[in-house]
């Protein structure tokens, strides 16, 4: 028995924009499959791959909000937002 059976091994393209062109690099992940089956479960999404990228998309909004409320008003230079007024 090894050290992985049981678990999913992920090779996927990650794509970084370099203009004009896109480059893919692989990439081979550990994942336990009772982490990928909970994930395809809750969402819905099947496609291992994107399961991962939708993951990878969720976390960055997550920590970005985080990030947000951190400053909390941080910048006394900062003004509102225009508002319109809607007539009634």
């Amino acid at each position: 028995m090894n050290h992985f059976s049981g678990s999913a091994f992920l090779t996927y393209g990650i794509y970084c924009h370099i203009l004009p062109y896109m480059v893919a690099v692989k990439t081979t992940l550990y994942i336990p499959d009772e982490l990928i089956s909970s994930a395809q479960d809750y969402t819905g999404i099947q496609e291992k791959t994107r399961l991962v990228q939708e993951g990878l998309r969720a976390l960055i909004r997550e920590k970005s909000a985080e990030r947000m409320a951190l400053l909390g008003g941080s910048d006394p230079k900062a003004e509102g937002p225009i508002r319109k007024k809607i007539s009634k």
